[in-house]
């Protein structure tokens, strides 16, 4: 009986992802010197601003120092910075980065205006695009693309009454007039009491933040939480009180954010397109697959996978070259599978450890077999062969 040979032919998975996107297109919006010429001179940005904020060496902020041995706190430093950094990109406020980074909301904020010190084209920038959301209601990328955000204009609170008085059908102004002038009243005198209850509010928090020496914010929650009690006494009058500070913030975190998100969502757009239509990818057979936040995926044959991962992320870092003035860097990756290479590689790794330890072979795989049920006995022994 004549062999069956396989002629199937091997096709491997090339990943590219952007690295930090985000933080590019910010130094590029914001045009801030210190940001662009840190990544001109192929330095890490998130260790860069650590060095400004927390008055240290470039490497005493990086992972590793320079001859390649652990730098533990150097490390815990750029995780904070680069949390901090991707809060204000988000919008997040000194509470949440404070929970993220396991600090007090005191240090957060320290951090937070350590880093506009240091940086402050960032903050000119971020001001000047809130002053522009104000008075256009939309945001630009760097492409033009918009997008609408009409909430930052909204008042901070609405008075109203709860019901009409009268509709266009039944309204007559000798039998409704004296109701419609009392009603008004009352919306008129709740809006005189909101008015003072919020100065009232305001006038302590600045009082506060004078005696701290920080400069006065408006705390929303706080004027939430007022605007709640009131609107509770308000509805028993048949009047009803709209508060529109959580929108109204939530559009100021979004004027940021949408530009930089938005605007990275874009430029991923406009390399899945020049990677469609690249000469040398269509050449050597490269199919996109999918795209996953900030990384492309696709396939090529085996013997190409070299020349098809370089070009890959060639098209992606030169894909708004002609639009942003910040150099971008791509980090590619070559597997056979979706996610089985480097699973393989870490069960395979602590399977030398268990016997390093001291388990004979079959003991450890029994117990890597154990802490891994997802995969059956066909799939778990591919993991332990992949090279």
């Amino acid at each position: 009986m004549a062999r069956t040979v396989n002629t199937r032919t091997k096709y491997v998975l090339i990943g590219s992802d952007f690295s930090q996107q985000e933080p590019r297109l910010l130094s590029h919006y914001s045009q801030d010197e210190n940001m662009i010429t840190a990544y001109k001179q192929g330095k890490d940005l998130y260790a860069t601003i650590a060095s400004g904020v927390y008055k240290m060496g470039y490497w005493d902020c990086m992972e590793r120092y320079e001859d390649g041995s652990p730098n533990p706190e150097g490390k815990k430093r750029r995780q904070s910075v680069k949390a901090i950094l991707l809060g204000i990109m988000y919008g997040r406020g000194a509470r949440a980065i404070a929970e993220q980074i396991g600090s007090t909301v005191e240090r957060a904020q320290e951090i937070v205006d350590d880093f506009y010190k240091s940086f402050p084209s960032v903050k000119t920038w971020m001001d000047a695009s809130l002053a522009k959301l104000r008075e256009k209601e939309y945001v630009e990328d760097f492409y033009g693309r918009r997008r609408r955000l009409p909430d930052i204009n909204l008042p901070a609170y609405k008075v109203s009454r709860l019901k009409p008085i009268a509709t266009a059908e039944n309204f007559n102004p000798f039998i409704n007039c004296s109701d419609r002038e009392v009603q008004d009243l009352l919306v008129q005198e709740w809006e005189h009491r909101v008015r003072e209850k919020v100065a009232a509010s305001q006038q302590r928090q600045r009082e506060k933040a004078l005696q701290s020496g920080k400069p006065f914010k408006e705390n929303d929650e706080m004027s939430n939480r007022l605007y709640e009690t009131l609107a509770k006494e308000a509805l028993t009058k048949g009047i009803k009180i709209e508060a529109f500070t959580g929108r109204r913030s939530q559009a100021e975190r979004q004027c940021v954010n949408a530009m930089i998100q938005g605007g990275a969502a874009t430029m991923t757009k406009i390399a899945m397109n020049k990677i469609f239509r690249d000469p040398i990818l269509n050449q050597y057979g490269f199919k996109m697959l999918i795209g996953v936040h900030d990384e492309l995926i696709g396939q090529c044959k085996e013997e190409y996978k070299e020349v098809c991962a370089d070009r890959l992320c060639e098209v992606m870092k030169t894909c708004v070259a002609d639009i942003v003035d910040v150099p971008f860097k791509c980090d590619p990756s070559i597997v056979r599978r979706w996610y089985e290479d480097e699973m393989g590689y870490s069960i395979q790794d602590k399977l030398k450890g268990l016997i390093a330890d001291g388990k004979t072979e079959d003991e450890a795989i029994e117990i890597l077999r154990k802490k891994n049920p997802e995969f059956n006995d066909e799939q778990f022994q591919t993991l332990l062969t992949i090279e």
